[in-house]
C-alpha cells in the first residue's frame, strides 16, 4: 500500500508541477495570441464593382485627324533619296509618328496618320532610325506608346546609279514582319 501512496504522490507532484504550468502557459498563450489576432483583423469593405466609375473607358478614336506632318515641327535629315511608309491601315485609331534619328537622339520627322491610312516620308539621309508613335484618343489622354527596333537606312551609289532604302513599317502585329513595338512612356514619343 505504501508503494501505491509513494506513486500516486509522485504522479501528483508531476502533474503539479510540470502538467498543470504547461496547460496554464498553453491558455495564456493562446488566448494572447487569439487577443492580437482580433484586434489586428478588421472587416473590409467590399468595393461597389458595378460603380460605372470603375469601369474601363473604352477609347473612341480622335475626330478630324488628317494625314500629313506636323506643320508645328520641321523637317530634318532631308538630303537623302530614302523613304519610310508607316502603315496604319490595320489599326482603327489615329497615331502621331516620330521619326527618331538614333546617331543624334533626336526627332528629325513628325506626323499623323489617320486610321486605316498610311504615310511615307521621303528624302530622309541615311542613318540608324527609330519610329515612335502614340494613338489619338477624343476621350482620354493615353499614358502608353511604343517603338520599334532600331533600323538602317541607306543610300549606296554605284555604276547604275543610286540605290537607296525604302522601308515599310505596318504598325501593330503582322505575320512575319520586319520589326516589332516595345511599349514606352507617352512622354517618350
Amino acid at each position: 500500500m505504501k508503494k501505491i501512496i509513494k506513486i500516486f504522490q509522485i504522479l501528483f507532484a508531476f502533474a503539479f508541477y510540470i502538467i498543470f504550468p504547461c496547460i496554464i502557459l498553453y491558455g495564456c498563450y493562446s488566448n494572447s495570441n487569439s487577443t492580437t489576432e482580433q484586434t489586428n483583423t478588421k472587416p473590409i469593405a467590399k468595393k461597389n464593382t458595378n460603380n460605372a466609375a470603375n469601369m474601363p473607358v473604352k477609347a473612341i478614336p480622335k475626330s478630324g485627324v488628317i494625314t500629313g506632318y506636323d506643320s508645328d515641327k520641321p523637317l530634318l535629315n532631308n538630303d537623302g533619296l530614302c523613304e519610310l511608309t508607316i502603315d496604319n491601315s490595320r489599326n482603327d485609331m489615329p497615331v502621331y509618328v516620330r521619326v527618331w534619328d538614333m546617331n543624334y537622339f533626336k526627332p528629325v520627322r513628325a506626323f499623323f496618320i489617320a486610321k486605316g491610312d498610311s504615310f511615307t516620308a521621303y528624302e530622309l539621309s541615311p542613318g540608324t532610325y527609330e519610329v515612335r508613335y502614340i494613338e489619338l484618343y477624343d476621350n482620354s489622354v493615353p499614358s502608353i506608346g511604343a517603338k520599334s527596333e532600331m533600323f538602317e537606312l541607306e543610300q549606296i551609289e554605284n555604276d547604275y546609279g543610286v540605290e537607296y532604302s525604302q522601308m515599310s513599317l505596318t504598325l501593330y502585329k503582322v505575320v512575319n514582319g520586319n520589326t516589332t513595338t516595345t511599349s514606352i512612356p507617352a512622354d517618350q514619343i
